[in-house]
């Protein structure tokens, strides 16, 4: 999904081995829920809380619809780190020009090589997205 927005990395000797971010899916809700809750919020929220967030998030991430995330998994396929935007129309501002929600990594790699590389992909997709239509 990122060679479609041109921000794909350009392979090499300084690219090799680091994790890539890439476009969430419906199904990746549940560990961008999961992250949010642990790593953002004041309080982690109890399981109702989170299949709750998990089931409104989920479908808001295909394809047309009005949230953009990117993450980041590790080996052993769980998520290290995520980005996640909801596009809305709002008036620009140089703070927010992206909407974003929220961008978190978890805790372990937290300084892994690649870590901070679900925002940029995140803003500049949130910046070329339209809002859905009301």
């Amino acid at each position: 999904m990122n060679d479609e927005l041109g921000l794909a990395p350009t392979p090499g000797p300084l690219t090799a081995g680091l994790p890539t971010a890439g476009a969430a899916t419906p199904a990746e809700g549940a560990g961008i829920i999961r992250l949010r809750s642990e790593y953002v919020l004041s309080e982690p929220m109890d399981k109702e809380w989170i299949r709750r967030c998990t089931a409104e998030l989920a479908p808001r991430l295909a394809p047309g619809d009005d949230a953009r995330a990117y993450v980041i998994d590790v080996p052993d396929g769980s998520m290290a780190a995520s980005a996640l935007g909801l596009i809305h129309r709002v008036l620009p501002a140089p703070s927010s020009p992206g909407g974003w929600q929220a961008a978190c990594t978890w805790s372990p790699h937290t300084r892994m090589p690649g870590a901070a590389a679900t925002p940029e992909p995140l803003s500049a997709r949130c910046s070329t997205s339209s809002a859905p239509s009301p």
